[in-house]
């Protein structure tokens, strides 16, 4: 992004037409009031040939200045209703009141130069008032319009980095959902992680049924201990280690054969306290009971 104006060629000729203004107005007011004596009058009249010189000077180049702005300040818009009109107008009375007041130093060159210096003729008084009248004026009028300029610039510019804010969030959410979409969330599924490693030690050993009796069982006991209460009443150390040395005892195998007794003995046992006594999943027990018992005769 371009860095904004600064306009440093107006602001110089509209401080410098200040200058030389008040220049010619300290030197006017001390020639007339202290009559500090011939080499002082010859001295403030020199001074005031050179303002008076540099305000001619100056006044075409801010009489240039204000076309510029002028321009600048009709080029908002499509529109007339666009164009920044605190600026068009006072760079518009500006451009026509400076090209007025540099006529004044044209006339006394060309008398010069047709005439000489002994015969020049000076321009009419009312004529230079009223070009000092509109001097009055013009410099802080090309203040404004310099102001005015900037406010353009500032407003484009914010324009602009809105635009680009705008263009890099778009871009960004883009991304974000690109990198969304080629994600593949993968679900916690610890329990068919084991059963699935069950299954193919079961597969290796040859021992197909018993390895997919076991994925069952291991995927329920994890399924079981996920919803499990949180505030659940802590297991006894006691309790915790003989049902772990009862496991390491006793093979799956040797458990199906004892759940399979304990159906067999008492039918008023519940299946759930069997899976329990036999440290077997109560869908094992379910699936158990049900190959154990007979189909009726059709």
């Amino acid at each position: 992004m371009s860095e904004r104006r600064s306009y440093v060629f107006s602001v110089s000729c509209a401080w410098a037409l200040t200058i030389a203004v008040g220049a010619m107005t300290v030197a006017g007011v001390l020639a007339m009031f202290l009559r500090l004596g011939s080499p002082w009058d010859a001295r403030l009249h020199a001074l005031c040939v050179f303002a008076f010189a540099a305000v001619a000077g100056l006044a075409l180049a801010n009489a240039n200045n204000a076309a510029a702005a002028a321009m600048h300040a009709m080029t908002r818009g499509k529109t007339w209703r666009d164009w920044h009109w605190p600026t068009l107008l006072p760079a518009l009375v500006c451009a026509g009141g400076f090209c007025f007041a540099s006529v004044i130093g044209v006339h006394l060159g060309w008398e010069i130069m047709t005439q000489g210096t002994a015969h020049r003729e000076l321009p009419d008084p009312r004529q230079v008032l009223l070009a000092a009248a509109f001097l009055a004026f013009a410099k802080p009028a090309m203040s404004w319009v310099v102001e005015g300029r900037r406010a353009m610039d500032k407003a484009d510019a914010e324009a602009a980095e809105a635009a680009e804010d705008a263009r890099l969030d778009s871009i960004r959410r883009s991304e974000l959902e690109a990198r969304a979409a080629n994600v593949t969330r993968i679900p916690p599924r610890v329990g068919r992680t084991a059963a699935a490693a069950v299954l193919a030690l079961g597969a290796a050993l040859g021992a197909p049924h018993q390895a997919a009796d076991a994925a069952g069982q291991m995927q329920t006991e994890a399924k079981e201990r996920a919803a499990a209460p949180m505030n659940a009443a802590p297991q006894t150390r006691a309790a915790k280690s003989s049902r772990r040395h009862g496991s390491a005892r006793l093979g799956y195998e040797d458990r199906l054969a004892r759940a399979r007794q304990l159906l067999l003995a008492d039918a008023r046992e519940s299946n759930r306290t069997i899976a329990k006594q036999t440290g077997l999943s109560a869908s094992t027990i379910d699936r158990l009971a049900r190959s154990m018992t007979p189909l009726a005769a059709v």
